[in-house]
């Protein structure tokens, strides 16, 4: 595990070594998309997967240094899971919120965003089948890093096509209420993303197309109650295809 970690510095130095004063960037970008869904647990046991949608909003400013910040907001969602004991169907959806600092380094035909902030994710469970009201709330707040490497492949004029990757590491400490009933447990959840795809930006207008790749794993919670329960834990993640538009100036 060494290696990724010492080249990760070195990157960094030598793009640092070669970056100038750059103008000002504004990015503001929203995207849609479509994939499946997956959620499993161990309490029946429960594993489901289904057709989901995907939402994406978000804004990041960079100044001539390079220095900035931004903040995103993510959705997915997919209706009746039919978990493999159980006859009722659920709709789960997952979410976050991140807030974030960013160091964009810039070299020529490379450039990478590097990113650090707060995490905020809530996932849902909810039997959509009986009358009474059970859903169930998992609510996470964390620290996320990505990086985000984008490599131009051709540029002419104000057109400009490039290729990138963004690989997001996360984690942080979880609470999950169940509708009606009084006690709260406590876990931790990690959080992984991916995405590769590509850029086309024509003048202010860019327009990108890419694979998305989500990944949530929660621990088993402390017990709470009397008797003391646990919630078991759960993975969950959505594979798809992201269309994005985005302004940039």
């Amino acid at each position: 595990m060494r290696l990724p970690f010492l080249f990760v510095p070195s990157l960094l130095a030598a793009s640092l070594a070669a970056q100038d004063d750059l103008p000002a960037r504004w990015r503001i970008a929203l995207g849609v998309g479509a994939g499946m869904l997956e959620h499993d647990d161990e309490s029946f046991p429960r594993a489901d997967a289904n057709s989901a949608g995907a939402f994406r909003v978000g804004f990041e400013g960079t100044s001539r240094r390079g220095f900035g910040g931004g903040l995103r907001l993510e959705s997915f969602a997919a209706k009746e899971l039919e978990f493999s004991a159980a006859p009722a169907d659920y709709d789960v959806g997952f979410g976050s919120l991140f807030g974030h600092f960013t160091y964009r380094v810039q070299s020529h035909r490379f450039a990478m965003p590097v990113r650090i902030g707060l995490l905020a994710n809530a996932l849902t469970v909810d039997n959509v089948t009986t009358s009474g009201d059970d859903m169930a709330t998992y609510r996470t707040l964390g620290i996320q890093t990505e990086l985000t490497p984008e490599f131009t492949l051709a540029r002419h004029g104000n057109t400009t096509w490039t290729v990138y990757g963004e690989i997001g590491l996360g984690g942080g400490g979880t609470t999950i209420e169940i509708d009606n009933d009084s006690r709260e447990w406590a876990s931790a959840t990690v959080f992984t993303g991916l995405e590769l795809g590509t850029r086309v930006q024509l003048g202010l207008c860019e327009l990108s197309l890419a694979y998305v790749g989500r990944w949530q794993s929660m621990d088993e919670s402390d017990p709470d109650g009397t008797p003391p329960l646990t919630v078991l834990p759960y993975d969950a993640n959505f594979h798809g295809v992201m269309f994005g538009v985005a302004v940039v100036f």
